[in-house]
Order: C-alpha cells, then structure tokens, then sequence
C-alpha cells in the first residue's frame, strides 16, 4: 500500500510456522480497511507454545533492494508474554523482543 512489503514467519518451538504471511494480510485481516496508521501502528498478539521460537521478517522497502532475511531468536517462559517490535532498517538488528520473552 506504502510501498513496502514486510514478509513475517513466527516459527514455535517445534519449528512449525506460528504466523506466515505479509504485514498487509496480517494488518487486513483486522481491519478489512486499514488506514496508514493501522499499517504502521497495529499489533499482531498470537499464542505461541512456552520455549524458544524463532522470528523471520524480510523487507522490501519500495525502490530500494530487498533486504537480506532477518532472523531473531527469543524465549517466551511459561504463561509470559513477549512483545516483538520489527524495524524498518537492520542497522543495529531488524527486530527486538521484549517483555517475557528473551532472546
């Protein structure tokens, strides 16, 4: 929609795929209309088994080159919850996890 396009894939601790898609399907999925501040602003919330998990974004920010896979790896400890925060730039990391999850 902006001219970007954000893959995501949240894999459990089995490995299995958690979330698979792209940023604006998520974002569609609700709310059918989204505005530029749902695009930039929404949350995703998703159970995802205690352990560790393993959380893949690819950016293709509009003209620029697509940007190389981005892997972060967290812990998510029983009955906590663990807040992932994607970035538009990998410069320092793509991603960060906080809350109950470490990583």
């Amino acid at each position: 929609m902006e001219g970007f396009e954000l893959r995501v894939r949240l894999e459990a601790p089995s490995g299995h795929p958690v979330i698979s898609s792209t940023w604006d399907e998520l974002v569609h999925e609700l709310n059918p209309q989204p505005t530029m501040s749902d695009l930039y602003g929404s949350v995703i919330r998703t159970t995802v088994p205690a352990g560790p998990f393993v959380f893949k974004t690819v950016m293709h920010p509009g003209l620029d080159v697509k940007q190389p896979t981005c892997i972060t790896r967290g812990q998510v400890r029983p009955g906590a919850v663990a807040t992932v925060t994607v970035r538009f730039w990998n410069r320092g990391g793509c991603s960060t996890v906080s809350g109950g999850g470490e990583g």
